[in-house]
């Protein structure tokens, strides 16, 4: 199970992926083209079409809002996939804006959104950089 997957109402069940290249669902055995795949808690999966997730999880999985789910956990391992990445180049940098994010300081907030979404025009926006730098320094 992904670290960003999105519980399935409050069933206790994570959406965590999708499979389209056919294949069975695990509850009743059809042989469907889209199926989900869903975890329990104890990160047990299981292979699932929409009308069986509402069997086993007793929520109902539309189509519209498994995409959204499914594109919110592709969002979530890109921002951190490009935090990683930044840290990775600048490991002190990175560290001092976690810092100031814990400490609440907006100007760390929206440096660090800006990183995660991949807002980073060469080694991150400069002038962005060094205005955040100025803010904490003078602090």
């Amino acid at each position: 199970m992904t670290a960003t997957a999105p519980q399935l109402g409050n069933t206790g069940w994570y959406l965590v992926g999708k499979h389209t290249a056919g294949g069975g669902c695990d509850h009743c055995g059809r042989p469907l083209a889209n199926c989900y795949v869903v975890a329990d808690s104890d990160a047990k999966e299981m292979t699932l079409g929409r009308g069986c997730v509402k069997k086993v999880t007793g929520w109902t999985l539309t189509a519209a809002k498994a995409e959204q789910m499914l594109q919110m956990i592709e969002d979530d391992e890109r921002r951190a996939a490009n935090w990683g990445a930044f840290t990775a180049r600048h490991p002190d940098l990175a560290a001092r804006l976690d810092a100031d994010c814990d400490a609440m300081i907006p100007a760390a907030h929206y440096a660090r959104h800006d990183i995660r979404e991949g807002d980073t025009s060469g080694e991150w926006n400069r002038a962005r950089a060094e205005s955040y730098l100025r803010d904490a320094d003078a602090r």
